[in-house]
């Protein structure tokens, strides 16, 4: 049986991790699953998800862990016997601890191993220029503001998680996309190394 890795992404809104996400996409032949993207998605097709989802997302607060892992957990399920895929892309999760623990859960189960968290370091400066220019619903400034604190409150702890797994790799999100993109390369070279 292949072995599958996956690569998450944290940062907060607007840090470049769907950008990079796509880019690694391409080069690696993983696959890029965006919890955002997936949630938008379950909205705009008026599924049973995106109803209990839509009023969470539209005041900027998070979706509650059970709904995410639940949608996580079949999606990674899917994947995991695909061929051709060598690896998948979270972006977007998990974003709180308590999915962190459910996202180990069911990887131990998969025999999947996480090979790398990287970290998308940026100022909130920089975030909150890059987002007023996107022009998403979810993008208007006070929501990025709410959006942001939620990061901080909710989905920092993580890095602290993660490093404590000797997993966490941070990388300068307020560089140019390409040199992001260089640096997460090198970064998993080295631990292919």
């Amino acid at each position: 049986m292949k072995s599958l890795d996956v690569l998450i992404f944290l940062g907060p809104p607007g840090s470049g991790k769907g950008t990079q996400a796509e880019i690694l996409t391409d080069k690696l032949n993983f696959t890029h699953l965006s919890i955002g993207d997936l949630l938008r998605e379950n909205i705009v097709n008026n599924t049973e998800l995106g109803k209990l989802a839509s009023n969470y997302v539209k005041s900027g607060e998070l979706v509650p862990d059970e709904l995410i892992i639940n949608l996580m957990d079949f999606y990674i399920t899917e994947l995991k016997d695909k061929n051709g895929i060598f690896g998948i892309i979270l972006d977007g999760f998990p974003r709180t601890i308590n999915q962190a623990i459910s996202l180990e859960n069911k990887l131990k189960q998969l025999n999947v191993n996480i090979k790398s968290v990287l970290n998308l370091d940026i100022t909130n400066q920089k975030i909150l220029k890059r987002l007023a220019g996107r022009g998403r619903e979810d993008d208007k400034p006070e929501l990025i503001k709410n959006r942001l604190k939620v990061y901080r409150n909710q989905t920092e702890p993580l890095l602290e998680f993660y490093s404590e797994r000797s997993l966490l790799e941070t990388i300068n999100g307020d560089q140019s996309e390409a040199d992001v993109s260089s640096a997460i390369i090198n970064v998993l070279k080295a631990e292919v190394a």
